[in-house]
């Protein structure tokens, strides 16, 4: 059981490194999807928010792996 318990988790980990940055993508993009569409009308607004959001997220990843 522990063998067939290792292999969805082996394969988890060979597409997802680094789950802390997956994990704020996922949290970002549902706060973005929740809060952004009410409060900004313009489609180029909205692109400009959830782009910034990402790139955020993505140099926090890179500083903490250059930290390791």
């Amino acid at each position: 059981m522990s063998k067939s318990g290792s292999i969805p988790r082996k394969l988890l980990k060979m597409f997802i490194e680094d789950r802390n940055f997956a994990l704020s993508i996922i949290v970002w993009v549902f706060a973005y999807w929740l809060v952004v569409p009410s409060m900004v009308a313009s489609p180029a607004g909205q692109a400009v928010i959830l782009f910034a959001g990402l790139g955020v997220i993505l140099a926090d990843s890179v500083l903490r792996q250059a930290r390791r």
